[in-house]
Order: structure tokens, then C-alpha cells, then sequence
């Protein structure tokens, strides 16, 4: 008699375990995919290069490396996250000419980006970057000073995906205009890994 009620039960009892365990999922799904503002810190590295360049025609640029630390920023009710950052690009220049010399370029720059929903696997951003391009020359042998430093703009895409966890790997275009004379243009590529990391305290006591 016992084993009949229990086998005519057994269908709703394991029916309320189920929608119990589908709540705690969805409540702990909306917690962790919550984005707040300035509550982590997500640090990318890689190497970098050039793919075209315009009025560089003396050189050869290979391949660099570079860096952005990004901190997240809440955009209201939409599902877009905000990203404010700073990064740089470091990529070293091959005089074509012996009688030319060599230098070293280092693009340092305050970016800002938008970025799709943060629980997609697959993240999608694009933003704009201004800061400083950096030229140090190898020698005294071009006209004008042996460093540089000029105004830089740039555009960026980028995608993104989660490999594991807080682990994530990246590719990146950026389309950077530097205002020397005559004016310099350039792509650059980069790929490499991401790392997401709780902010540190005093940063949320800033944003606050």
C-alpha cells in the first residue's frame, strides 16, 4: 500500500523539485550575468602588427605588442555594457634604407567602447581611442628631432569569446590616423587572451 501511494506521488513531488531547481538556476544566472559599474577589471595582452600603413614608406613595421585594462560602465536600462580603458601598442619599424635609422612606435591611448550583453560566450565591441603616438628613432639621421611624439585618433572593432570562466580570447582592428605632417594611417591587428579580475577597493570607492 505504501510503495502504491509513494509510486502515485512520485510524478508531482519530483515536478515541485524540478521548478525549484529551475528558479535557483534563473536566480543565479540573473546575479551572476549582472554587469555594475567599475566592479572589475578585465586586463588584455598580445602581439600586435601593422597590416597597412600610409606616408611610412621607408619602413617596415613588425610585429609588436600591446596591452588595454578595461573597467566596465552601466548604460542605463539597455543591454549593452559601457567600457572605459587604457592601453598601448608597442611595434618596432625597419629602416628599408642603411642610411636611414630604425625606431620604435608606441601607441598609448584612453579608450571607450561599447560591448554586447556580458552572458553571450560571443562579445562584440567598437569604440573610439585618443591619446599619443610615440616615435623614438635609433639615430639622429632623419630631419627634425630623434623623438616624436604626436596627437593620435582610432577606431576599433573587436570579438571576443569565453573559453574558460574569467578567461577569454580576443581579436582586435584598429584604424589609427596620427596628425603629423603629412598625416599617418594605419591598421593595426592584434589578437592575444583577456582576464577578468574583481576591481580593487579604492576603484569602486572613485566611482562612488
Amino acid at each position: 500500500m505504501f510503495l502504491c501511494l509513494w509510486a502515485a506521488t512520485f510524478p508531482s513531488r519530483l515536478l515541485a523539485q524540478s521548478s525549484f531547481f529551475e528558479r535557483s538556476s534563473a536566480l543565479y544566472s540573473s546575479t551572476s550575468d549582472s554587469v555594475r559599474s567599475f566592479d572589475t577589471i578585465r586586463l588584455s595582452v598580445g602581439p600586435g602588427s601593422i597590416l597597412t600603413s600610409r606616408n611610412v614608406d621607408g619602413w617596415t613595421p613588425e610585429t609588436g605588442a600591446g596591452f588595454v585594462i578595461q573597467t566596465p560602465i552601466v548604460l542605463g536600462s539597455t543591454s549593452l555594457v559601457g567600457e572605459l580603458g587604457i592601453g598601448a601598442l608597442a611595434i618596432p619599424w625597419t629602416s628599408k634604407n642603411p642610411s636611414r635609422p630604425d625606431f620604435l612606435s608606441i601607441h598609448m591611448f584612453i579608450q571607450g567602447a561599447v560591448s554586447s550583453p556580458s552572458h553571450h560566450p560571443v562579445k562584440l565591441s567598437t569604440g573610439l581611442s585618443a591619446g599619443n603616438y610615440f616615435m623614438s628613432f635609433s639615430s639622429n639621421q632623419v630631419a627634425g628631432e630623434r623623438k616624436e611624439s604626436e596627437l593620435a585618433v582610432a577606431v576599433f572593432f573587436q570579438i571576443r569569446r569565453t573559453f574558460y570562466r574569467q578567461l577569454e580570447g580576443f581579436a582586435e582592428i584598429r584604424t589609427t590616423r596620427v596628425y603629423t605632417r603629412p598625416k599617418l594611417d594605419f591598421v593595426e591587428a592584434k589578437v592575444g587572451l583577456s582576464i577578468t579580475l574583481n576591481a580593487p577597493n579604492w576603484l569602486r570607492t572613485v566611482a562612488e
